[in-house]
């Protein structure tokens, strides 16, 4: 202690001795309390050793400084206060860049809060049995996490796709029924037209337009008319045929008339003849050939 007098100097180091003293006194209860289970007030204990060990100043407390950062760090370990963890770690890594118990512990931190890379660093930085074998479980859980990653991606983007082509159905829907709309309109409109041109042929041919007499389009008043035109013919050949069959029953009764009337004639013939005398054939003759000439004029 240079420039101090030497009064002054004991009087800095019996203070700073004091301090130290307190300063171990307070991490020695904070051991008891981390061994007793109770890790609340170790760390609590921890933290105000902390607080002297700072107070001196003194690079040459480094490692005190160390040890009780190191004994708080376990003690939140157990609280499972992570960012506490990292924080001390980060504080004992200033002022020790490779310790290995800083960079394990900071590791487990990282991992159990899910930064997973970070961890992966700090393991990679650890040459320990333990670190290396952490290294390798948590190589493995990001690789199941990044597999597990991919395949959520692909189920959202095969939701994505379910989502869109189902609006693309309803789009494609919707459109359908709006044709089927547009379809049925002009359907109907297409039938109003018929039904105006079945009532104006209607009344051209003097057909009912009501009811089943509607008739529904062109070809269907052209088959109709058709029909119509084969009746007539059907009716004028039937009446032909009736013709001709009276015809032939005049012809009949023709017939039967002549042959009344020459059986008339044979029987008066015969008549007139008996009544004559038989006795004379050339009369007979003569009478027979007379009633057959007036048998033919009348006829």
């Amino acid at each position: 202690m240079v420039g101090l007098r030497a009064e002054d100097a004991e009087l800095v180091t019996g203070i700073l001795l004091c301090t130290v003293k307190e300063a171990l006194s307070v991490k020695y209860t904070g051991d008891n309390a981390f061994f007793s289970g109770r890790y609340q007030e170790a760390a609590k204990r921890y933290s105000e050793a902390l607080q002297l060990i700072e107070s001196l100043d003194s690079e040459s407390f480094e490692q005190l400084t160390l040890t009780v950062l190191l004994n708080r760090t376990g003690c939140n370990m157990k609280l499972s206060m992570w960012p506490d963890v990292i924080q001390d770690c980060i504080r004992g890594l200033a002022i020790h860049p490779k310790h290995p118990k800083f960079l394990q512990m900071r590791a487990s931190a990282y991992e159990k809060l899910g930064m997973y890379q970070n961890a992966l660093d700090d393991y990679n930085l650890v040459k320990t049995e333990e670190s290396e074998a952490a290294r390798i479980k948590l190589k493995e859980r990001m690789d199941s996490q990044q597999l597990l990653a991919t395949q959520q991606q692909l189920l959202n983007n095969q939701q994505l796709l379910n989502s869109q082509q189902i609006l693309n159905n309803a789009q494609l829907l919707s459109t359908q029924q709006f044709t089927a709309a547009q379809q049925l309109a002009a359907t109907q409109q297409l039938f109003s037209a018929q039904t105006a041109a079945a009532a104006s042929c209607s009344a051209m041919f003097n057909t009912p337009t009501t009811g089943a007499g509607i008739m529904p389009n062109t070809s269907q008043l052209l088959a109709n008319h058709q029909l119509l035109l084969s009746q007539q013919q059907l009716a004028n050949l039937s009446l032909l045929e009736h013709q001709q069959l009276n015809s032939s029953v005049q012809q009949q009764l023709s017939g039967t008339t002549q042959h009344v009337i020459s059986t008339t004639q044979v029987t008066t013939t015969t008549t007139t003849v008996s009544q004559q005398d038989i006795s004379d054939p050339a009369s007979v003759a003569a009478v027979i050939t007379q009633q057959q000439q007036q048998s033919q004029q009348q006829l």
